[in-house]
């Protein structure tokens, strides 16, 4: 029923929606149409629309509405595929920081386990393009709250997201005979066991280390 009334809504009021603090109320795949359809339109400005929609979108995570904000939580995950295409590149920071604030407060299991599924996506998203710095904003803010029981969860994900296959891609990037990315090196010591064991003197030197 509320995806044949959205459908059903004139485009004026579905634009309102899309840009108020009541887009959490959208069916999710009225929200994938819309972005689509709008990037798709292949100007500059639809696209920043677009991306303001979804930005828009990723802040009713601050509401103290606990439905809200699991709709959305869940909604941020489904939309994964349509983030990384609206921003090719770099996913904006303002996304990162959204979803880790909500994490750290979020008292309801369910919603934060959306949430540390959500920041797993933006940090795969992060090391396959290369954006060392985007990764490392996520890893930090994960590891900022203090080393207690509530924020376990916090401090696994960050471990998650330079797991194996991961750290392997940082090694590869840091052996890459391209300029070092500033932020590689900061990446890797965060495991000097599986760094030491993965290069050699020489490499230490090229870095100044």
């Amino acid at each position: 029923m509320s995806e044949r009334f959205w459908i059903e809504l004139p485009p004026r009021e579905k634009s309102a929606v899309l840009r108020g603090p009541e887009v959490w109320c959208v069916p999710v795949t009225a929200i994938r149409s819309a972005l689509v359809q709008t990037a798709d339109a292949g100007a500059d400005a639809p696209r920043r629309e677009a991306r303001n929609i979804l930005l828009n979108y990723s802040r009713r995570l601050e509401t103290s509405d606990r439905a809200a904000r699991r709709k959305v939580a869940a909604g941020l995950k489904e939309l994964s595929p349509v983030i990384e295409s609206l921003w090719p590149n770099q996913v904006p920071e303002e996304l990162n920081r959204c979803a880790l604030k909500a994490l750290e407060h979020e008292a309801v299991p369910e919603t934060a386990a959306l949430l540390s599924a959500f920041l797993e996506v933006l940090g795969r998203i992060a090391v396959t393009r290369g954006d060392y710095s985007g990764l490392e904003g996520i890893l930090s803010g994960l590891e900022k709250p203090p080393r207690e029981s509530q924020f376990e969860h916090m401090h696994a994900l960050a471990l998650r997201l330079i797991a194996q296959d991961r750290f392997s891609l940082l090694v590869d990037a840091a052996l890459a005979n391209r300029a070092l990315d500033p932020a590689l090196p900061r990446l890797l010591v965060r495991d000097p066991e599986r760094t030491a064991g993965s290069f050699d003197l020489a490499d230490c030197r090229s870095w100044q280390c």
